[in-house]
């Protein structure tokens, strides 16, 4: 599942693009708005941003969207069920309630998508933050897939960036912004695979830069001067002209969860050499008392080798006594 999010000044535009006839529109749901048309829609939508004039993107627009294998023997309606669920857990996971919203289902692409339109001004007039909202939805999404069992979208774009050749979103990246888009997605992706197998194997971002150079990733950890000296407060990954915070690429390659991943890899190597530190010397001492005592076995032998051995003496022939009757003398 993906999320993708991007805020915006009006309604009607967005109403009349979500609503279209050649899309083959249907509304999934809908909370605070008329669903009848793009008029009444748009006005409600409108009527409730009111209370916050001086709030210029008041519009939230959300294309949550499936892997088509999602779509395998499925129903149009089972397909909308699966997207109606997916939306109601990402606004759940994302804390977007008590405002107006609306969802309406497409099916002009090859995979199955719906747009999410979102009031930030809320039914009491205050307004949802936007702040670091794309990462928010990513994170999002990614719980929403384990708590609906969904094909893991990340994990799918992972695999399609080891392939040669452009990837499926690049594919069908028609306009400068989404080729660009595009290919910020697949460099994210071939960082992410380039980390993962390092992970638990580096024991700083030197020793992790020179693992991953070879794949043309620059490692930039952001410092700042504290009491105690340089401290490292963030990550940056280069590639192709892109810069990745750590979080962007994924949650185990943020700075301070790389840095826990040092110290344990750190800790791990230090007492594996204490260990073979220690098998060695025993070894060693073992094998110094085996000699000892093979010298030792050694000696007794020669020792017992040079003591003479006493001659064996001739047997001797008994003499017989002689008697003279036997001879008949």
């Amino acid at each position: 599942m993906t999320a993708k999010t991007k805020t915006g000044k009006t309604f009607p535009g967005l109403v009349k693009y979500a609503m279209q006839e050649c899309k083959e529109a249907r509304v999934l749901g809908a909370e605070g708005v008329r669903s009848d048309s793009v008029a009444h829609m748009a006005a409600d939508f409108d009527f409730q941003r009111d209370k916050r004039p001086r709030l210029g993107n008041a519009v939230l627009h959300v294309a949550i969207s499936l892997p088509k294998e999602e779509a395998v023997g499925k129903t149009r309606e089972q397909v909308g069920e699966m997207l109606r669920q997916a939306a109601e857990a990402w606004r759940k996971e994302m804390k977007i309630e008590n405002t107006q919203w609306a969802l309406i289902q497409h099916f002009d692409r090859d995979h199955s998508h719906a747009h999410l339109i979102i009031n930030r001004v809320d039914n009491t007039g205050k307004t949802i933050s936007d702040q670091f909202i794309g990462k928010r939805s990513r994170e999002a999404a990614k719980e929403v897939e384990r708590q609906l069992g969904l094909i893991s979208a990340e994990q799918r774009g992972r695999e399609h960036a080891k392939q040669p050749g452009p990837t499926p979103s690049q594919l069908k990246a028609r306009t400068p912004r989404e080729v660009r888009q595009a290919d910020w997605q697949r460099t994210r992706h071939e960082v992410a695979n380039a980390l993962a197998p390092q992970k638990g194997k580096t024991g700083s971002f030197d020793d992790l830069q020179t693992k991953v150079v070879w794949n043309g990733i620059v490692v930039k950890p952001l410092m700042h001067k504290k009491a105690e000296g340089m401290v490292v407060y963030g990550v940056v990954f280069s590639k192709n002209g892109f810069n990745f915070k750590g979080s962007e690429v994924g949650k185990d390659f943020s700075a301070g969860n790389l840095q826990k991943s040092f110290a344990e890899y750190r800790a791990q190597s230090s007492a594996q050499h204490d260990a073979v530190q220690q098998l060695g010397t025993a070894f060693a001492a073992g094998a110094l008392g085996q000699l000892f005592a093979d010298g030792a076995k050694q000696a007794q032998t020669k020792k017992q080798d040079s003591i003479p051995k006493p001659a064996v003496q001739a047997a001797q022939i008994p003499v017989l006594p002689q008697n003279d009757f036997e001879f008949g003398l």
